[in-house]
């Protein structure tokens, strides 16, 4: 045992291994929880590109309409702050609940 425990292949292997481990934990807890949806942000990232590179956007209200209307379209509550940002809200991931 104390020769094993001094063996380099030894640590190095249990090194692996549990970086290994660590990574596929990372993994499955972030697509486990996902926030956003990639798809519609790429939607919405394509939408708002097209529409900057057709000078939609004369104004700071032109931009604000556009994202409440699309924040419409796809059925996100928003509401303005005093600063005049637009705080889009959304539904609380589901959650599997342990037994």
């Amino acid at each position: 045992m104390k020769k094993l425990l001094r063996s380099f292949k030894f640590w190095l292997s249990l090194a692996l291994v549990t970086a290994a481990f660590v990574a596929l934990f990372a993994h499955y807890q972030a697509n486990k929880f996902k926030v956003l949806d990639k798809t519609a942000y790429a939607d919405i990232r394509e939408r708002f590109a097209t529409a900057a590179e057709s000078g939609a956007f004369e104004t700071q209200e032109q931009l604000s309409s556009y994202i409440k209307n699309w924040a419409d379209e796809v059925g996100l509550k928003y509401k303005n702050d005093s600063a005049g940002n637009i705080i889009i809200n959304r539904k609380a991931v589901d959650r599997k609940k342990d037994d």
